[in-house]
């Protein structure tokens, strides 16, 4: 795991000083070793700060080349299968300096092109592959958006970096706030992609690369399209099947993400997806694992019990670290130099409080996220559409005015009704919840479909109040015409959040913190081929009589007590 940093000046000339600069810039993603490399003749420039996983020799430093060192990469992530990927290419007559998976990626589109390099590739990664043969540059994010690539294109130059300071330190590129990206943080927390806070600077998407020519002209090519798997026939095996077939799935999943030359530890949230991630690696794999939780000071919040609990049934080398008021506020004020742009994720606290913590004891660590996103774990996503189908019921012209008085509420007005009509039935919740759902109720009863709903349900403010905030701009969802046609809409919300939230918010959140303190943090729920199988399940493998996760529960109960 890395970080990344360059630029491409069409004119011909390029400043080693400000390639330096802007990989100076990202140091604090690869504490290891750093290095640079230029082509003075055609004016590109790739700079690399290295956390060094696999090959800790000299063999695996970047900017790599191919043998005649005409290709050239700098590249941050890990490709898992690189091993056999290396014995395909040493079939074909390829030879190897070192055991690196960069030295695999750069072999493989010499072999194979940029198309088929790709589609063997299993893992994260962002890479800028330089082709001097071709005198064309390419920029490369992961099928799932792991890791990040930002970039920035001129008609004089082509800039990109795996974080927005890398960019910000070339001397010509500007910070102009982009409005549009302001009202959509205010709207979802987060700048989704392609956008970022500053005008002219975007964020790779998902699942693409570009190419671009010695002219400047770009081309963007999607390589992976994650809907498509979800238009796929349905899979209506035998659920023992369907078990028995996830559990090897898991299991490869997991047992890559332990590939490495340097130590290896599982964050042990105490939830399904974390707990699954660690009960597989003890009992199929054999491994004496290093577990890691927080824990909060604050009963109400704190679910450390449970993390020991299994810690101590799976008998892992467990570790709590405790989460308190005062450090929270710290991490605060570092909030804005982690993340470079603005973001509200409270959770990126205590994930950059544990990062922080665990990266003194391994360097690269487990998580469990993106399973609620494949295998409907978040109750919105099952009990919205029955509640739909209840609203769209009522009239649209009724639902509009009863949406109408509820804006006119005093907000102290409905913070007490809401206290009144649901403290005593759902005591769980707190009252702000409630008033919370109050605001978001006229927007919701004004959407035409359950997938317009799910929005106004997502959104941070509501509709209304960002009227108010940004009256200037207009007032839109980004993801209106997203429908997928023949999908049941517990799926369409399930791939809307994989397309959104996910790679926007989840993965940030994890990836800034982590790398902020040189810690690796891979995601084995998210391996590409575990996911076009997930997609194909039918939705009672996912959600049955009230329960979310259905079968990967049915899984973790194998190997895991209820309880």
């Amino acid at each position: 795991m890395c970080g990344i940093a360059g630029y491409w000046n069409f004119n011909g000339s390029v400043s080693a000083e400000t390639v330096t600069a802007m990989t100076t810039a990202i140091a604090h993603r690869g504490p290891d070793s750093w290095d640079m490399w230029v082509d003075a003749a055609h004016g590109v420039g790739l700079g690399h700060r290295r956390l060094a996983i696999i090959d800790l020799s000299e063999q695996g430093r970047q900017p790599m080349s191919n043998d005649s060192g005409e290709i050239r990469i700098t590249y941050n992530g890990e490709v898992y299968n690189y091993a056999e990927i290396k014995a395909d290419l040493v079939t074909a007559g390829f030879q190897f300096r070192g055991g690196s998976d960069t030295e695999v990626i750069v072999k493989a589109y010499e072999a194979w092109g940029i198309d088929e390099c790709l589609r063997r590739l299993r893992g994260m990664y962002a890479f800028a592959l330089w082709d001097r043969r071709q005198h064309a540059l390419y920029l490369v994010r992961d099928r799932l958006g792991v890791k990040p690539l930002y970039f920035a294109h001129t008609r004089q130059h082509l800039l990109f970096g795996s974080e927005l300071k890398a960019l910000i330190a070339h001397p010509l590129q500007q910070r102009q706030l982009n409005h549009q990206a302001l009202w959509l943080y205010l709207q979802l927390g987060y700048v989704p992609s392609p956008l970022s806070i500053y005008e002219g600077i975007h964020k790779l998407e998902p699942a693409h690369y570009l190419r671009i020519d010695v002219d400047g002209a770009v081309q963007q090519q999607r390589y992976w399209n994650l809907a498509d798997y979800y238009h796929t026939p349905i899979n209506n095996a035998p659920e023992t099947e369907i078990k028995a077939d996830l559990t090897a799935l898991f299991t490869e999943s997991f047992a890559y993400r332990l590939i490495a030359d340097v130590p290896v530890g599982v964050f042990l949230s105490g939830g399904i997806d974390s707990t699954l991630v660690a009960a597989l690696l003890t009992h199929e794999k054999g491994e004496r694992l290093r577990t890691f939780t927080v824990a909060f000071d604050d009963p109400a919040y704190d679910e450390s019990y449970w993390a020991g609990a299994i810690a101590e049934h799976l008998g892992t080398d467990h570790t709590t670290l405790t989460c308190t008021e005062p450090q929270a506020l710290g991490v605060v004020e570092r909030l804005p130099q982690i993340y470079d742009e603005p973001f509200s994720d409270k959770s990126g606290i205590p994930t950059s409080l544990l990062c922080e913590a665990v990266s003194g004891a391994v360097k690269v660590a487990l998580s469990g996220d993106g399973g609620d996103e494949f295998f409907c774990g978040y109750n919105t996503f099952a009990k919205l559409p029955p509640l739909w189908s209840k609203v769209q019921r009522v009239p649209y012209a009724l639902r509009h005015v009863a949406g109408g008085t509820l804006r006119r509420l005093p907000a102290s007005t409905a913070a007490r009704v809401s206290r009144r009509a649901f403290g005593r039935t759902f005591p769980q919740f707190r009252t702000d919840d409630f008033y919370d759902k109050v605001l978001r109720a006229p927007a919701i009863m004004d959407a035409h479909d359950v997938m317009e709903a799910h929005w106004h349900i997502m959104s941070r403010w509501p509709v209304q109040e960002l009227s108010q905030l940004a009256p200037a701009f207009v007032l839109e969802n980004p993801y209106a015409n997203f429908t997928q046609n023949g999908l049941d809409a517990t799926s369409q919300m399930m791939l809307m959040s994989a397309l959104t939230f996910l790679p926007g918010d989840y993965l940030v959140k994890v990836d800034r913190a982590s790398m902020a303190v040189g810690l690796e943090v891979r995601d084995p729920m998210l391996d590409h081929k575990l996911i076009e199988y997930a997609c194909a399940l039918p939705l009672h493998m996912k959600y049955r009589d009230g329960v979310t996760k259905y079968i990967v529960r049915e899984i973790l109960y194998d190997y895991v007590p209820r309880e």
